[in-house]
């Protein structure tokens, strides 16, 4: 299903968004390499759950970001996870350290 679901995403970015198609590969940045915003990528999400059976993926939707799936592969590797893998499909953010709070006298 890779490759079909590969090559439907591959469709929709060269016939809805003028992308050409040879630029179009699994490691591509979808906004550095493709110019794909937030709302393009919604698009293509919602496209591809229009097209393939993604309802193992509806809980999972809730917890992540479209800022999550930073490259074709991400969303390849998401879509593709089965239900029990679908947490480790998108690794989660850098923990960012706080500075230590100021003790008053």
């Amino acid at each position: 299903m890779s490759q079909v679901l590969l090559e439907r995403i591959r469709s929709v970015l060269s016939e809805e968004f003028e992308i050409p198609p040879e630029s179009i590969v699994p490691e591509a940045n979808l906004y550095s390499d493709l110019g794909i915003d937030s709302i393009k990528k919604a698009q293509l999400i919602g496209e591809l759950a229009e097209n393939f059976e993604l309802t193992h993926l509806a809980g999972s939707l809730s917890e992540l970001s479209l800022d999550d799936f930073r490259t074709l592969d991400a969303i390849l590797t998401f879509v593709m996870a089965g239900p029990q893998t679908t947490q480790a499909a998108v690794p989660p953010p850098e923990p960012v350290a706080l500075p230590a709070a100021a003790t008053i006298p």
